[in-house]
């Protein structure tokens, strides 16, 4: 058992080699260690030796030469080796092993598509889940900056580099920092929202959530209520006019001069009572409590009043 030659057949200038039995009879083992299929013949024979694959050839003649030639290549642009080796055996001498069998060192060939290769469609089907269909990485970064897998999931920008994405002629922007901006309108339907917030908008201590027209603020949200920048104000719990502003109302009847209670938790600042029945009378109000009220009624008639604070 002998190695007679070993080349790369990728570069490799000479194309044959000797076998050089000692008695006229022998076997080669020819491994393929390359992305290369190679056909190799000798006198009138021809036969073909896989990528990647170890084969046993039986050979009469004692100084023949064999001619080898790539059949084909499989698409590898930086295979781990490149390397076929001869090996020689005399008729008497046994094989090491069982033949033919594959060299696994291309676990993947891939169906890359190289950057200059335009092409109509990509599919990846049957594939574990959350295996990449697209992937990117920047030089000297650690983590991928863009990634898409099969699972639907497609992931843009890392801390060093954390992307942006503009949709509708930049309409639909993000800017890469936590910003998003919409240019025209917005539309959705919340009535087959799950159970719970069906919208929550949430800023922080200090901030607002404004709603505006045209640029200008309409309403503004904060921490202390709503207001309205136009007419009306909603500010802690009272609704503001531009003079004046209503923070608690209560009601209740009656149907006689009296003291009642007006159902308000502090002492209203304006009392309406107001006949609710056939007929007319003269009414009003006075010694206001934190609870109760003096409500006048010249004919004794009953009555519906108004509270507001």
């Amino acid at each position: 058992m002998r190695i007679v030659d070993r080349f790369d057949p990728a570069t490799e200038i000479s194309t044959t080699f000797k076998a050089g039995f000692s008695n006229g009879q022998g076997r080669i083992i020819v491994f393929n260690q390359s992305p290369q299929n190679l056909d190799i013949s000798w006198d009138s024979y021809t036969t073909y030796c896989p990528a990647w694959t170890a084969m046993l050839y039986c050979i009469s003649s004692s100084n023949v030469n064999l001619n080898w030639v790539i059949q084909s290549s499989l698409d590898s642009s930086a295979p781990p080796i490149s390397q076929v080796t001869i090996l020689a055996l005399d008729a008497n001498e046994p094989a090491p092993g069982t033949f033919p069998y594959a060299i696994n060192h291309q676990l993947s060939l891939g169906n890359s598509v190289p950057l200059s290769t335009s092409a109509t469609s990509i599919a990846n089907d049957g594939n574990a889940i959350s295996t990449p269909i697209l992937e990117s990485t920047v030089s000297g970064d650690a983590s991928s900056c863009v990634r898409m897998s099969n699972d639907g999931v497609f992931a843009i920008g890392t801390a060093a580099h954390p992307g942006s994405v503009s949709f509708d002629d930049g309409l639909i922007f993000s800017d890469g920092s936590g910003g998003f901006s919409l240019a025209r309108w917005l539309y959705a339907n919340l009535i087959i929202a799950l159970s719970g917030n069906d919208l929550t908008l949430s800023v922080a201590t200090g901030h607002k959530i404004a709603l505006q027209v045209n640029g200008s603020d309409v309403a503004d949200f904060t921490g202390n209520g709503v207001t309205f920048q136009q007419n009306i104000k909603m500010n802690n719990g009272s609704v503001e006019f531009f003079e004046g502003a209503i923070a608690r109302e209560s009601s209740f009847t009656g149907a006689a001069s009296g003291f009642y209670n007006h159902g308000m938790s502090a002492a209203p600042n304006w009392i309406g009572p107001m006949c609710n029945v056939s007929g007319s009378q003269a009414m009003g109000f006075d010694s206001v409590g934190s609870t109760t009220c003096h409500i006048t009624s010249s004919s004794g008639l009953g009555f519906t009043a108004q509270c507001f604070r």
